[in-house]
């Protein structure tokens, strides 16, 4: 059996860090903020868990795709590229509707008083 390339799956995932501090931090953010603000905490962390998730199976096939050239199966690269690569990429997608909602989810409509200030042009 040889040997798989640690220094390079290494490398790739302190290149992900920055996804994982961000899901990590914005799921923690959600839970804390749950009792004020309920429908966007629960958007928001559903989209931080949905990115962790996604960033997981990354960090998943990246290591079977090592460990089979370090065993010299490459062929089987694009199916394990194929079988991981379409779930975690709707993974994300869905983690970024559900971030989006929760942006706009929980706000309150805008005052009487802003609308008027709006259409006489002293707004924004």
């Amino acid at each position: 059996m040889a040997m798989v390339e640690w220094e390079t799956l290494g490398m790739w995932l302190l290149f992900r860090a920055p996804y994982l501090i961000v899901g990590v931090v914005g799921l923690w953010l959600a839970i804390r903020r749950r009792s004020r603000h309920p429908r966007a905490s629960l958007f928001a962390g559903l989209g931080f868990a949905g990115i962790l998730g996604s960033e997981a199976l990354s960090v998943l096939t990246q290591a079977l795709i090592h460990i089979a050239i370090a065993e010299g199966r490459g062929r089987e690269i694009p199916q394990i590229a194929g079988s991981l690569n379409l779930p975690g990429m709707l993974l994300h997608m869905l983690s970024l509707t559900s971030l989006a909602l929760a942006v706009f989810s929980d706000r309150r409509p805008a005052t009487a008083q802003v609308r008027a200030d709006t259409k006489k042009g002293s707004g924004v």
